[in-house]
């Protein structure tokens, strides 16, 4: 069999079949991308671009044709840009993030590369752009989310420290400011030992390096003694992470100074204990009170002499106050002398009386302190309530503390809303005093009745005891419930009088 040379024309058929095959490959190549292609003489000709190109600039293949690569951008981008191609036709290479501007006016995030090539022997640039919009969405969240977990850490109330294994601060919050007593641009960058010198004896650093080197959370109560003497308790707690350990601190300074003042208050109680077993504690409440009560007595009643007589409008005026301060004064030492009776007799001076009257004359007496207080005072008195045996006046004191404990919890609340109301019910007449205040946690409300058990800054802390006790000594109940819209009801219950008299009967 003899074999023939291809022909001329054979030869040519073949190469165009290539070049074809060639030109289908580039054609499929051009068009499966995932992101725009495209190619540009010098003079910023497009030669050659995909159909991605079209749809994500909005620009039909015509108008392509006309325009040249900087008229999809804008500002600061298309100097940028311009930049960047420069770069690529005398270097051979570039990339850089930009905003691809479309035909409708949006502006698409864009990471675009460029890299300079002999195309039909000019020489141009091939660039691909890839829309970096999810990319950019999601740096946003994360940078977002960042700036939020640093923002709670800023103004949490505990000390957030984040320390390097090579013992420099890398974060200190707010709160960190407060427990260290100095500037945390004091500290930032330093490490430790250099910014406390001699803190390797500490106790609060004995946490942090065991923390640090057994790499274990760890939770202790720690007493720091600061350069300049100064002392305070910190409830430490330290873990490990990533950059080193995370330390969190709570001043306990005031707590472990309160402990330490209940334990004062326990010997105390102890002592009015004894008094109390030797006959000695009413005596006693009786003359410590009654004295400074002589003292202003006897002032009131000669300036109220001096004042008397004359006729200027603003005497007479203070007269006038001088005269309601005497009768004060004598309410104040009826109500000690009934109180002492009750510590003495336990047994209160009961009569038929009206609730609402008692509860409308310890209001009338507490609205001063409303009114000083900015508190709004609402009143819910059920006339049908029938009456109670009760001692009057220690009853409408009952009403009064339960009044200004209310206004106390209050303090710095943005509504301040005071409601006192009575009712009745299965023989029982209730008396509440509502707040909006912060609320009593159920931990605390247990002991709320509790001798010297106080949450205030001041006071003794017996107030509230007494109160229990002379609703006790009346066969009736106090207790507390949290307000439904905030707050806490204070209540308390009497027994009716019918009902008293029946089982005296």
């Amino acid at each position: 069999m003899t074999l023939r040379a291809p022909t001329n024309d054979a030869r040519k058929k073949a190469k165009a079949a290539g070049l074809q095959l060639e030109t289908l490959f580039a054609d499929t190549i051009f068009a499966s991308v995932p992101g725009i292609l495209y190619l540009y003489d010098e003079r910023g000709r497009f030669l050659r671009w995909n159909r991605y190109f079209e749809i994500v600039s909005g620009y039909g293949s015509d108008e392509v044709a006309r325009m040249v690569p900087l008229d999809f951008f804008a500002g600061a981008d298309k100097d940028l840009v311009a930049r960047r191609i420069r770069d690529v036709f005398e270097r051979g290479e570039a990339s850089v993030e930009a905003g691809f501007v479309t035909r409708d006016g949006r502006t698409l995030p864009f990471f675009f590369t460029g890299r300079r090539i002999l195309f039909d022997g000019a020489t141009c640039l091939a660039g691909m752009g890839i829309d970096i919009t999810e990319q950019k969405q999601t740096e946003a969240a994360l940078r977002a989310s960042a700036e939020h977990y640093r923002s709670t850490l800023d103004n949490l109330m505990e000390g957030c420290q984040l320390i390097a294994f090579d013992w420099s601060y890398l974060y200190l919050n707010r709160a960190a400011a407060r427990h260290n007593r100095r500037p945390n641009e004091e500290l930032l960058g330093r490490r430790m030992m250099d910014a406390w010198p001699g803190i390797e004896d500490s106790e609060a650093f004995a946490v942090l390096r065991r923390c640090m080197e057994e790499r274990i959370a760890l939770h202790k109560e720690v007493l720091h003694v600061f350069p300049d003497g100064g002392r305070g308790w910190f409830d430490m707690r330290c873990q490990p992470v990533p950059e080193g350990i995370f330390a969190l601190s709570i001043d306990i300074s005031d707590r472990r100074l309160a402990e330490t003042r209940t334990q004062v208050l326990l010997d105390e109680l102890a002592h009015v204990t004894r008094l109390t077993e030797m006959g000695q504690l009413s005596a006693a409440l009786a003359h410590e009170l009654n004295q400074p009560l002589t003292a202003i007595a006897s002032y009131v009643n000669a300036a109220h002499r001096t004042l008397k007589p004359v006729s200027d409008p603003r005497a007479v005026k203070a007269a006038g106050i001088l005269q309601k301060a005497d009768e004060q004064v004598a309410r104040t030492r009826q109500i000690i002398r009934r109180l002492r009776d009750f510590v003495e007799k336990r047994e209160p001076d009961r009569a038929p009386q009206d609730i609402n009257a008692i509860a409308g004359d310890a209001i009338a007496l507490g609205l001063v302190g409303v009114n000083q207080a900015n508190v709004t005072l609402r009143t819910r008195l059920d006339r049908a309530v029938p009456a109670v045996f009760a001692d009057k006046i220690l009853i409408q004191q009952v009403v009064i503390n339960l009044m200004r404990n209310a206004m106390e919890a209050m303090a710095g609340s943005p509504l301040r809303e005071l409601t006192v109301a009575t009712s009745a019910e299965r023989e029982m007449v209730e008396v509440s005093v509502a707040d909006t205040g912060t609320g009593v946690p159920d931990a605390v409300a247990r002991r709320l009745f509790e001798p010297f058990f106080t949450t205030k800054s001041q006071g003794m802390g017996i107030g509230l005891m007494i109160c229990r006790s002379i609703i006790e000594a009346h066969e009736g109940k106090l207790w507390v419930t949290p307000n439904e819209g905030g707050g806490s009801v204070f209540r308390f219950c009497l027994p009716v009088a019918t009902r008293l008299e029946d089982e005296d009967a």
